[in-house]
């Protein structure tokens, strides 16, 4: 029943429904504000919005680096095949962040992203990832890896800010700082696959009875961690991608005009 789902959230997932609604709230009073400063109308809200879309994108990623260096440094968990239990908890605080990003992302700057289907997949794996991994072994490593993850991502974000208020860029270093966190994250996906089952049993019995009606091994952990994070690397690969030939063509229109000099 919807109270009884509501009742629970509110229950077990009230810092997970809390930092869910600050995103959402606070990614609206940015629109909400540089609409304010622009003065456009609503016919130009595409554009005020992906024009605060980069800056509230690079506070994301910086958060979520501070908190997954503190999730790290305050680490209770014993064991590095252990789980962080719940996506509230204060060990998965960074992977909450994620899934937060996503959801108030698909609410407040949906035009954005249908512009490019490549956030769509991004954002749709990333959520699903981040709701199952808390759950699953390795989470220490998860933790790593998102906190790595996001300090690559941030170098975008600084780059694209520095060029927008006039500042010179070859885009050389976030190429190198993005390909790297990703390289980390090759080791890192490693270490999870090492401490993850690859055998999940589920199983369906008679409720008068007990007798076994049905058996599916269904390791979700590993599915989620592995194949999600190759998902999750082939997409940030093709931006990566994107990224070296934009820097190729840069660097190849300023060789043309130093020859013309």
């Amino acid at each position: 029943m919807p109270q009884q789902t509501l009742r629970w959230l509110l229950t077990h997932h009230a810092v997970a429904v809390s930092t869910i609604a600050a995103y959402i709230l606070i990614k609206l009073l940015s629109r909400l504000v540089m609409r304010l400063v622009l003065g456009v109308d609503r016919s130009s809200m595409a554009e005020y919005s992906s024009r605060v879309w980069d800056p509230v994108c690079l506070a994301h990623n910086l958060l979520s680096v501070v908190v997954g260096m503190y999730s790290l440094m305050t680490w209770e968990v014993s064991g590095s095949a252990a789980t962080c239990t719940s996506l509230s908890d204060v060990s998965a605080l960074v992977i909450l962040l994620q899934a937060a990003h996503c959801i108030s992302d698909f609410c407040v700057f949906l035009p954005q992203m249908i512009g490019d289907p490549v956030f769509v997949c991004h954002h749709a794996v990333l959520l699903f990832v981040s709701l199952v991994l808390p759950h699953c072994p390795g989470c220490y490593y998860v933790v790593v890896a998102f906190a790595i993850a996001e300090l690559g991502s941030a170098s975008i974000a600084v780059d694209a800010e520095w060029r927008k208020r006039g500042g010179a860029s070859r885009g050389l270093k976030r190429v190198v700082v993005f390909g790297a966190s990703r390289l980390i994250n090759l080791v890192l996906l490693y270490m999870i696959w090492s401490v993850t089952p690859s055998v999940h049993e589920f199983t369906v019995h008679d409720h008068t009875d007990g007798a076994l009606l049905f058996k599916a091994n269904i390791p979700i952990c590993f599915l989620t961690s592995v194949g999600g994070s190759f998902m999750m690397l082939s997409v940030n690969g093709l931006t990566w991608w994107r990224m070296l030939i934009a820097y190729q063509k840069f660097k190849q229109k300023r060789l043309g005009e130093a020859k013309k000099d």
